[in-house]
């Protein structure tokens, strides 16, 4: 007697426990009605992003480049932290993101192109 049927038991002692018929039933996916084995269904086809999010991917990082070599390029002073000038590490930082944004736009772009090529 398991342990859930002897707390059942305890608790109300007239209770009479009956068991459940066990019924073993067919998997679906060994055959079908007719009894040939059944094919499993293909995954459903992945929806793509549109093409315009890449486009502006890229462009956001030709503008974060653009506003790197810019800031890089006309900072004045000595506004230095610990020997290392801010303006410079920011504008090393936002070119390099926009270095980083392109490349994964351009990656995303070639990437859909070669899915494209294998369909055709």
């Amino acid at each position: 007697m398991s342990f859930f049927r002897r707390v059942s038991a305890k608790r109300n002692p007239n209770r009479k426990i009956r068991s459940i018929p066990f019924r073993v039933c067919r998997p679906v996916w060994t055959a079908n009605s007719s009894g040939s084995p059944a094919r499993k269904r293909p995954p459903p086809p992945q929806k793509e992003i549109s093409v315009v999010w890449d486009l502006l991917l890229s462009l956001f990082g030709l503008a974060f480049f653009g506003f790197g070599v810019f800031w890089g390029l006309t900072w004045r002073g000595a506004a230095a932290i610990g020997g290392l000038p801010m303006p410079l590490i920011v504008a090393w930082t936002a070119g390099l993101a926009g270095v980083g944004f392109v490349a994964i736009a351009v990656y995303r772009l070639l990437q859909r192109l070669g899915r494209e090529a294998e369909r055709d």
